[in-house]
Parts: structure tokens; sequence; C-alpha cells
């Protein structure tokens, strides 16, 4: 039987870890970005050695945070952004079949193992935690925690002086002292080891056993508390900042209380305020509060079983002490915003309502529908619920970040000293209405506290300068929020053009989603000798035209005729016709996608652009020429030797796919 037990918590374990690593996978492609910056940035002026000491330009007192990026950087000389949300996944997957694992552990019951590590793995609050690197010390300092639980659990299965027993303190001791490194809420452990103590089925809860009045100074978990409180003393005489984060202008940590406790009441009821949100327009207060209420009322009807009350104590206290230690220090709006926090009291969490389904599995068989099918149905829902959200703001996430590939894939084989110019640089994004409540469910790419530089120096691995523009006319009002980049930016673009050339690339909010274009590229020069056709002040030098996978790509490379200004309302057409002269697709708008009187080129530099049409079957001719965007009317198109052009546009033949 106890081979048979084994087999089955393996199995128990290895489901929730892949489950959870599945969900998270598409988190692999996301670039470096947001608080893995800011790390990166620290951990710059950190060695291995002074990583030990506090570090004045971090607000906490954790190394293990910068040990990870020092080791990989001496292994791989850079940060492969594959690497470290892979490093992520990973331990959120450990962590579920760790959480399972010590469920198992403590009561022995395969379907209460399963359901817990089911709904750690698919928490919908973790989502923050586990898709950005920066954040990577929530799943650390949980994966800790349960090792050092799991070897407490072994402790106390062996007698005083038994053989293994002093290897298992080690391990305990040894987890507990790496978390105290790692991440403040380590100074818990000792009350979580007290509450899993206690919440353990053997032996029965007499006096003696719980050794309340017998044996109290030889129990781990009052020497773990104990070593808890002292660093937690010692941790406030430490050099380092008080204030790491930003709060909202006069506001103090303990303002906001009643909106702090609504947050945390919410993830404790989360499988219920969600659906109510989305079901009834009722205040937020309110709603959180029926869901909390309702949620109470489940645990004591689950309680009304003497085996669950301890385990309902353990999942509330665990809740209780995780919410508490992010709640009173934190400003309202920080904690709003970060639903990382709420990783650690996920544990607590996934216990709760792994509990608080076991009573429904008891109910009597109604017609043929029996207790037991009623949790797994009910058990199921839940569960694509969470994975659907969680999905949602991956994707969110995809969006957000789609500027940062966008420009990996143009900028790699361009000169090193050509600058990037970015207009409209997301970042942040949200749904327009939220799934729960009270939160913010926002997903960042970058901070008011980051520097673009850094986002595309360590995605690109390269140095190039970098302006970033904000500009109305491409700004649009969605179904969806969103907000900019807005540090250091600069309304003229003539101040911007780099000495070695720019390329431009534009932001766009539509309906869909974000669509980052690359809209070409400036660059220093002369003014060329010949040119293909002259269009008012425009001058054609360059133009070709391909159609490859049902995509048409006009590149063209245009100069501004010497002591012209473009006017206002010109702007480019490219047509693409087929062999009967139908019009097959077609691209306006001015140079470079920008208002010509935005450019102020200096004299001789070239825009390089490019337009890419979608076109099903390979157009046979691609007409190109300037028109008034006003009146409708093109402007007269001369070759070199000043003849009027047909249909005052040049003509260019599609080529086929190189």
């Amino acid at each position: 039987m106890s081979i048979n037990f084994h087999k089955n918590i393996c199995v128990i374990c290895v489901i929730c870890g892949l489950l959870a690593v599945l969900l998270y996978l598409p988190s692999l492609g996301l670039p470096i970005i947001y608080d893995d910056l800011l790390h990166i940035r620290i951990a710059g002026d950190l060695t291995l050695w002074t990583v030990w000491l506090p570090t004045e330009a971090f607000g906490f007192y954790r190394p293990m945070t910068f040990v990870p990026l020092l080791l990989i950087d001496k292994i791989w000389g850079y940060y492969p952004a594959t690497l470290l949300h892979g490093l992520n996944i990973v331990q959120h997957g450990l962590n579920a079949a760790l959480l399972a694992h010590l469920t198992w552990r403590l009561w022995r019951r395969w379907s209460r193992a399963i359901v817990t590590g089911l709904l750690f793995a698919l928490f919908p609050f973790s989502y923050q935690a586990v898709a950005v690197y920066g954040h990577n010390v929530h799943p650390t300092i949980v994966g800790l925690m349960l090792i050092g639980l799991l070897a407490y659990a072994q402790i106390w299965r062996l007698g005083e002086g038994e053989r293994g027993r002093k290897g298992w303190l080690a391990v305990m001791w040894a987890c507990f002292g790496v978390a105290l490194l790692t991440h403040e809420t380590a100074v818990l452990f000792g009350p979580f080891a007290a509450l899993t103590h206690f919440a353990r089925p053997e032996p029965q809860k007499t006096n003696h056993e719980l050794r309340i009045t017998r044996n109290l100074w030889r129990q781990p978990w009052l020497w773990l508390t104990a070593a808890g409180g002292a660093y937690f003393v010692l941790y406030q005489f430490l050099p380092i900042s008080r204030v790491p984060q930003t709060a909202v202008p006069g506001e103090s940590y303990l303002t906001g209380l009643e909106l702090k406790g609504l947050y945390l009441a919410q993830a404790a009821s989360y499988p219920l305020a969600g659906p109510i949100n989305w079901a009834a327009s009722w205040p937020a207060t309110i709603i959180v509060a029926v869901c909390f209420a309702l949620t109470l009322g489940l645990s004591l009807w689950a309680a009304q079983s003497a085996r669950r009350r301890w385990p309902l104590l353990l999942a509330w206290g665990w809740w209780g002490l995780a919410g508490l230690v992010i709640a009173l220090p934190l400003p309202t709006d920080y904690l709003l915003h970060g639903p990382r926090l709420l990783y650690l009291s996920s544990v607590g969490l996934a216990w709760l309502w792994a509990l608080l389904l076991e009573p429904v599995a008891e109910l009597a068989p109604a017609k043929k529908l029996s207790g037991r099918w009623l949790v797994w149905i009910l058990l199921a829902g839940l569960l694509l619920s969470n994975a659907w959200f969680i999905h949602g703001r991956l994707q969110q996430y995809r969006q957000l970040t789609e500027p940062v590939r966008v420009i990996q894939q143009t900028m790699t084989e361009q000169p090193p000293a050509q600058a990037i110019v970015t207009v409209n640089l997301p970042e942040w994004l949200s749904p327009a209405r939220n799934h729960y409540p009270v939160g913010a469910e926002v997903v960042a790419m970058l901070g008011p506290y980051l520097f673009a530089e850094e986002l595309f120096h360590h995605n690109l691995r390269q140095d190039r300068p970098v302006a970033n523009l904000i500009l109305p006319d491409y700004l649009a009002h969605p179904a969806y929020n969103y907000g900019l980049y807005e540090r250091e930016t600069s309304g003229q673009l003539a101040a911007d053009w780099h000495p070695a050339g720019s390329h431009l690339f534009i932001t766009l909010y539509q309906e869909g989603g974000l669509e980052t274009i690359y809209s070409g590229a400036v660059v220093p020069g002369q003014l060329a000798e010949e040119q293909l056709a002259v269009m008012d002040a425009y001058r054609l030098v360059a133009a070709t035209a391909t159609w490859c996978d049902a995509t048409l790509k006009v590149s063209t490379s245009w100069q501004i005729a010497e002591n012209s200004l473009p006017a206002p309302g010109h702007s480019l057409f490219v047509q693409a016709l087929d062999s009967d002269g139908r019009l097959q697709a077609q691209l306006d708008g001015p140079p470079l996608r920008l208002r010509p009187d935005l450019l102020q080129l200096p004299a001789g530099w070239q825009m390089d652009e490019q337009r890419l049409l979608p076109a099903l079957t390979p157009p046979a001719i691609v007409l190109v020429g300037v028109y008034d965007y006003v009146s409708g009317e093109r402007v007269t198109a001369v070759d070199s030797q000043a003849n009027q052009l047909p249909d005052n546009a040049f003509t260019l033949i599609v080529q086929p796919c190189p």
C-alpha cells in the first residue's frame, strides 16, 4: 500500500507541476521588461562579494535577488530572456508539485493533494509573479518555505534520536536561512510551521500531543518563530532605503486600510468574486463583502467535520498572516497594482478552496449525479476560468511587448551607430473592464524609474541612441486601456534625428490590439544627382516592389528638393494593380507615416521607407505618387528629364520573392 501511495503522489505532483508549466509557456517569448531591467541595473554595480551587503540603490535586503543574475552574467555574458522567464516557469511548476506533496504529507488524501496543487498552479493573481523575472523572489520564497515545511514534516515523523532527523533539521534551517536572504516574509516561516504542526491529523490533538505544556522548548516551530522575530528587529537597523516604492503623494502607509482589506478579501473569495462581478453591476464593496461572507459561511459549513477544522485553521491562518505583512507596510496603490504580492497567500487559498469543495462530495446523490462528480465539475469550471484569465493577461503581455520584437527584427543588421526613434511607445496595458472588482489588472513593460535605452540594450544586446516621442495624431480610444512611456519625450522630431541616421517605429492602438510598424529610416547624405521622379518638393531616388507570401513590400527612398518644403497637406499613395489595371491594394500616408511639417530634415538627408500591403496574388505593377490630402488631386509627377509621367505616378514592376 505504501508503494501505491508513493506512486499516486508522484503522479499528482507531476500533473500539478506540468499544468503550471504549460499554462505559462507563452511567457517564454517575452523580452526582458519592467523590474527585470531595474534588477539588472542594480546587479551591474555588484560583485559576488558585495552582493551580500545592504544595497543603498535597492529598498530591501535581498541578496538572493541578485546572486542568480550575477551568475547568469558570468556564465553567458548577458541575460537571456528565455532563460530568465524559464526559471520563473520552472519554479512555479515545482512549487505546485511541492504543495501537492506537502498536502499529501499532512493528510494522506490524494484528492485533496491534487485539488490543492491545481488551484495553486492556476491561482489567477500569480500571473505577474510568474511572467516577469523581476518578481522572481515570490516564487523563490514560496519554494523555500515549502521545502522547509516538507523537511519539518519529516522531522515530526521521526522520534528523538532517530536516524535522519538531524539531516532534516539541517535542511529545514538551511531553507529558512536562504529564505531570509530572499524576502522579508521569511519571518513567517515559524508561524507557518506552527500552523502545519497543529493541522496534522496524527497524533490526536490532546494537550500532550500539541506540546503546549510539555517539551515546548524542543519544538522547531518555536525556535523558527523566535529567529524570525530577531531577524525582523535586526532588519530595522540595516542601512537601506526605508521607502522602496513610490507612494501616492500625501498618503501614509496606514491609510486606505479598508481598500487593502477589500483587496485581500477579494483574493480569499476569488472563485465567487470574479463571476459575480461579471454577472452583476453592483458596487465593488458590495460584491466583495457578499463573496467574503459566503466564503466564511462555506468555511463554517465545512468545519462541521472535525477532520477539516485544523486544516481550515491552517488555510485561513496562512492567508491572514501573508496578507497582514503586505497590507500594513505597503502603500495602497502599490498593493492594488501588485497582484504578485498575493503569491505567498495563494498557498493558504489553495488549501482553503480545496477544503471547501470537499463537503460537496459528501452530498447525497441527486438522480445519477453524485456529489463527487459535482465537485470535479465545479473544480473544472473554476480551473478553466482561472486559465482563461491568466491566458488573457499573458496575451496582453505579448501585445504590450510587440514594439521590442519588431525593433529586434529590424535593427539586428543595421549599423550600430544609428538610432531608434519610437512613437507612442507603450508603458502598460489593461482591459477596459476588470475581471475582479478591486485592484488594477495591468501588465507593464516599463516604469517611470526605467529607461528605454535599458529596454533595447538588453533585448537587442546593442548600445544605440534612443528617442521616445509622443504624437497625438496616432492615439486612439480603443476598447482597452493603455499608458504611454513618457520619460524624456520630445515634441520636436528635428532634434531627434541622430547624425548617423535614425529608424522610426510607430505603435498604433487599434481595436484589435497594439500594432507596431517600422515606417522607415532617415539617413544623412548628399542630394542625389539623378532621381527617378520629381513630385513637387519630393524627389524619388530609389524604389522596389516585391511580392512574397501574400504580402507586397514596397520600398522607396525620398529626398526633399533643395530650398523646398513639402506642403502640409501632401501625402504619398502606393497602389497595387493587376494585369487588367484593377486596384488590388492601396496604402496612403506621408513619408515615414509622419506629417511633412514634423520631419524638418536637414538638406540632403534621405527617407527610406517601406510599406507592406496584403495581396493574395502577385500584382502586376505598383504606382507611387504624391497627392493633396484635402482635394484628393495628384501632384504633377515628372521624370529626370522633366517629362510628365502617366497618371502622375511612378510605375514599378512587381518582382517575385527573392
